[in-house]
């Protein structure tokens, strides 16, 4: 008989937007984006899917909580 196990498994997606800010340096072009994508001026969705990845974390055993 095949007993069969369980695995945690973690499934990641990778969104990317390009903007163009002007700023006077790149740590000053940095901390613009930053504000836009805090201040949800600037926001990803679908649309800016590039990848997708499946990781197995580990196998869960009895001695693990969840």
């Amino acid at each position: 008989m095949n007993m069969k196990r369980k695995y945690q498994i973690s499934i990641e997606e990778t969104l990317r937007k390009t903007i163009f800010v002007e700023a006077e340096s790149e740590a000053e072009a940095y901390q613009m984006a930053e504000d836009l994508y805090n201040g949800e001026q600037v926001v990803l969705t679908p649309d800016d899917f590039v990848e997708y990845g499946i990781y197995v974390e580990k196998e869960v055993t009895e001695n693990d909580k969840n």
